[in-house]
């Protein structure tokens, strides 16, 4: 399966970074973080359960432009999507991902985004390309739709079901 847009995620580590980093001037960061989520719902008569949990790093060299600082890295780790219906029967398809990420900070906006979720055909990850979020209080947030994969072979259906949450980054254990 394809790399997880969850690369937002770590757009947030990244802004605690800055925040605990006063020397900016071509320093490398490298920064592990976790990032979590969850999107549940009904949604066109079903019951739609999204998770989100991912590690991330940053590590590439980054580069100040008109108060944007911009990182590269990495993150991976796991995704699930559980689709019922009345009857409690559906399908639940949990990935593996990983996929390299690209993060934006401008003043207390971030983003976090995944090339290779753009443009894949599949409501799923291209949900996951681009992430924004903020950085508030300390705490790095912001809300995420999970959509189906986009699937309808080989008895495998998902098709229906958009729902909306919420993810957060948090230093990794």
């Amino acid at each position: 399966m394809k790399s997880m847009g969850i690369a937002l995620f770590l757009a947030l580590g990244v802004l605690m970074a800055i925040s605990c980093n006063e020397e900016t001037n071509g320093i490398q960061i490298p920064l592990t973080f976790r990032l979590g989520g969850e999107a549940n719902g009904l949604s066109e008569g079903k019951k739609v359960k999204c998770e989100c949990d991912q590690m991330g790093e940053l590590s590439a060299s980054y580069k100040i432009k008109n108060d944007t600082v911009i990182y590269e890295g990495s993150m991976g780790g796991s995704f699930s999507r559980t689709v019922l219906n009345d009857d409690e029967n559906g399908i639940s398809l949990a990935p593996d991902t990983y996929g390299e990420i690209i993060v934006k900070l401008h003043k207390d906006s971030v983003w976090i985004l995944t090339p290779v979720n753009f443009n894949t055909g599949s409501r799923f990850y291209e949900n996951l390309a681009a992430f924004k979020g903020v950085k508030k209080d300390g705490q790095i947030f912001g809300q995420w739709n999970c959509a189906p994969f986009d699937i309808f072979e080989g008895g495998w259906v998902d098709t229906v079901g958009t729902v909306s949450g919420s993810w957060y980054i948090e230093d990794s254990p």
